[in-house]
């Protein structure tokens, strides 16, 4: 069942790879939603908090690191556990 379609999926596979097209208008369209999505997360207090706590756990390690809406706010605030002076703390 899986052999069925291969040689067409690896054709297609081949193509995607070595051929690949970067359509303009499916890059702003998936732009467009990417960056309403980051949106609707910032006003979800759900999100927000999901992120304080990513930012908290994992402080300056690339996990604490979410994508934000360009100049939102608040994602230049030190760490909570600075505020015990921790010696990683600028």
């Amino acid at each position: 069942m899986l052999t069925r379609n291969l040689t067409e999926t690896a054709d297609l596979l081949r193509v995607a790879l070595k051929e690949p097209r970067f359509a303009e208008d499916a890059i702003e369209r998936i732009r467009a939603e990417t960056i309403a999505m980051l949106a609707r997360q910032a006003r979800n207090p759900h999100s927000l908090a999901g992120r304080l706590w990513m930012r908290d756990a994992f402080e300056d390690h690339p996990t604490a690191r979410t994508a934000t809406v360009p100049g939102e706010r608040g994602g230049d605030r030190p760490s909570r556990s600075c505020r015990f002076r921790r010696p990683s703390c600028s």
